[in-house]
């Protein structure tokens, strides 16, 4: 016989993270939904990622034209373990450690049928108002945007699915990387470390450039042949400085293991001039992909772009991801445990803590910061 739930009654009100207005957050109950619908699932959250687009919304209270105009929970980076299943649901069983893909598409729209659902007009995304996140106790949500996580992979590697699955996109979708290029990754940021190890973990060699020299020494110990720069101050000198580092690359593949140019840049800042530089630095015929989000309207050498055929491609969230993240993260070829830097209970103080350390990059033990965690609950061991 299948168990459907191992909780008799759902409590009526369980903890969730709030963003009330600008600046003004904290813990507080919210109802609970009482009933599973057939094709969904109840999943226990136990492991939280802060993003920064959560912090963005807490200081700024917008991102774009999306306005905070009433409370709503925050976090879309969630592990969890399923507790109750619905009628329909074959997949999944109560105690299954599961990741969340974050966005429902409307799966009606031109875009859906073409495959395009994360660019659905009608996308609910966990965190993006109105919608409310997944920073609280449960959610009930679609089984089929549940995916499992076979031992030994805990809620944590769920929760990382989500920035994973930005680099996955971008490297492999957008990019298209292949072994014996050279990615120039700029930013070394959570995204940018996450894209420079699915570009190294698809056989690239990676140049990062960042001006935290701080970030470039950790992304070093992360992928021991990763080349790294510090941008210099023209866009034009840090290309020059990328190519030049490229060629040696390429110069000493011994064989051609390594090709001698810049196959792709991809921007993972949305500053203005990384972008030019990555116009700049890729090789003819390129590409730079852009990931990071900046400033609505910029600056960018066009006639470069356009009389050495570099691809300007936009990169927006992402779409089928979720298996190959966690086949990534199964076989151990990216080392995410390591991008954990911090993490904080599910509390008032210890919450603020982790915002504040995601804005300025530095915990107070003094450490940078790559990934901030919250745990709502201690891990559950895996199931025999």
């Amino acid at each position: 016989m299948t168990v459907r739930s191992k909780r008799a009654k759902p409590s009526p009100a369980q903890r969730a993270l709030i963003l009330r207005a600008q600046g003004e957050m904290g813990i507080a109950d919210i109802a609970t939904i009482e009933t599973v619908p057939p094709d969904a699932v109840r999943v226990r959250i136990i492991s939280c990622g802060i993003c920064g687009s959560d912090d963005h919304y807490y200081r700024a209270g917008r991102i774009g034209n999306f306005v905070v105009e009433s409370p709503m929970v925050l976090g879309h980076e969630v592990g969890g373990v399923v507790d109750e299943v619905g009628a329909d649901v074959t997949h999944l069983r109560v105690g299954d450690k599961v990741a969340l893909e974050p966005g429902i598409a409307c799966h009606a729209c031109a875009l859906c049928a073409s495959g395009k659902y994360n660019l659905c007009p009608k996308m609910s995304f966990f965190a993006t108002p109105p919608v409310h996140g997944a920073l609280c106790t449960e959610v009930v949500y679609p089984a089929r945007l549940c995916f499992h996580l076979p031992p030994p992979l805990t809620t944590e590697h769920g929760a990382l699915c989500e920035p994973l699955s930005v680099a996955v996109y971008a490297v492999e979708t957008k990019a298209r990387v292949q072994p014996g290029q050279v990615v120039a990754v700029f930013g070394a940021g959570p995204i940018g470390v996450l894209v420079a190890l699915v570009a190294a973990a698809n056989g690239a060699r990676v140049i990062t450039i960042d001006m935290n020299a701080k970030r470039l020494d950790a992304l070093k110990a992360l992928i021991p042949n990763a080349e790294t720069l510090q941008p210099c101050t023209e866009a034009e000198e840090t290309a020059a400085a990328v190519r030049a580092r490229a060629a040696q690359v390429g110069a000493a593949a011994d064989g051609g293991t390594w090709e001698g140019d810049v196959a792709a840049s991809i921007d993972c800042t949305g500053a203005e001039p990384c972008l030019r530089a990555g116009i700049f630095a890729a090789r003819s015929g390129g590409v730079l992909v852009m990931v990071g989000l900046g400033r609505p309207e910029i600056r960018l050498p066009t006639v470069e772009a356009l009389t050495r055929e570099v691809d300007i491609v936009g990169c927006f969230r992402y779409r089928g991801t979720w298996p190959r993240c966690i086949a990534l993260m199964a076989s151990g070829s990216i080392p995410l445990d390591a991008l954990i830097t911090h993490r904080y209970a599910f509390e008032d103080d210890a919450v603020r803590s982790a915002f504040d350390a995601c804005n300025t990059g530095q915990g107070l033990d003094g450490r940078a910061v790559f990934k901030c965690m919250i745990k709502l609950a201690p891990e559950p061991d895996d199931q025999a």
